[in-house]
This record gives C-alpha cells, structure tokens and sequence, in this order.
C-alpha cells in the first residue's frame, strides 16, 4: 500500500516553487545561480519546511472530545528527559529525546556559518524560536480541542542544548564552505 502525505506533496511543491523565487531573485540580481549561496539558501528553505512540517503537521481535528487542559502541557523540567532515558529501548522516545536535541542543530549552523555569533544570540535565539514553536503546538491544541502536540518545557531544553552543540559546529562548516568561498548576501 503506497500512502502519499499531502503535507509532504505540498511541501514539494512549496519548496520547488521557493527554488525558483529564489532562482528568479538570483538572476535579477546578475549573480551566479549555480553557487555555493544558491545551494545554502536552498537547503536552509528545505530545513525550514520540514522544521514546520515535523513540527506543527499533522493537525487532527477532533472538537467533540473531552480532553483535559492537562494533556495540552508538561511544565516540569527534566521530566519528559528522564523518561526518555529511562525507556531508550523504546524507539519512539529515542526519537523524541534525540529528535529534539537535533531540531535546532542546523538553524545555528545555518545562523553562524557567514560569522561566528555571540554566546547571548546563540541562547536567546533558540529560546524564542523553540517558545514561538511550543506556543504554537499548543495554540493548535487549544484551537482544535486536541493535543495533537504537546507543549514540554523540556523541548525547549533540549532545543537550546542543541541549538548550541549547532553553533560550535558551524566553526567546521565554515572551514568546509570557506574555501569554496562562500559568500552569503
């Protein structure tokens, strides 16, 4: 049985659409299209996309349940991460332990690869993207009477945390990029 997600064929299609703004900006502006810049700015497009996409996708729609407020939220930090750790033979908490420690991993890399960012961007930039991220999950429960995600306190952590392991990687992406002389505009 084939499942076609029509989040994801809409994603395609957004993302190839984005390609070519992208490509008709490129050209507007007299530069090279097939460049290192093109490639970046096309990855960091496509990693967006699936960030909203793994994110904030799917929603269910379910009013006519009775589900408490208390299922819409977990406010106690390291709860959710001892758990995880606690049941690491259990495939999907390792995703959700480990899938949240990368979430933000190549936003910094993205964010601190033309320069290397101050200690306070690199943690007040995550806060707010994993805050705007989490508020979100939790504005679409609210809204569709369903906790179709679940606004944790210990994402956040883990957002940050890895947010930060990005931002000491970006170092090696810039040595990588460096001499293809990138030049981001």
């Amino acid at each position: 049985m084939i499942v076609i997600d029509p989040s994801g064929v809409a994603l395609a299609l957004l993302y190839m659409i984005m390609l070519v703004v992208l490509f008709i900006i490129s050209k507007i502006r007299k530069k090279r299209v097939i460049s290192i810049d093109f490639f970046v700015q096309g990855t960091f497009i496509l990693y967006l996309m699936m960030l909203a996409k793994y994110t904030l996708l799917p929603i269910r729609l379910f009013d006519d349940l009775d589900v408490s407020n208390a299922t819409y939220f977990q406010l106690s930090p390291l709860t959710s991460i001892l758990f995880y750790l606690q049941n690491l033979d259990v495939p999907t908490y390792v995703i959700q332990l480990f899938g949240n420690l990368i979430l933000l991993l190549p936003f910094a890399i993205y964010l601190n690869i033309k320069k290397q960012r101050s200690l306070m961007f690199n943690i007040i930039t995550p806060i707010i993207i994993s805050l705007s991220i989490e508020t979100l999950q939790l504005l679409i429960d609210f809204i569709t009477h369903f906790p179709n995600k679940i606004f944790d306190v210990d994402d956040l952590l883990l957002n940050v945390a890895g947010f930060l392991i990005g931002a000491l990687l970006s170092k090696y992406a810039r040595a990588i990029i460096g001499p293809l002389k990138l030049r981001l505009q």
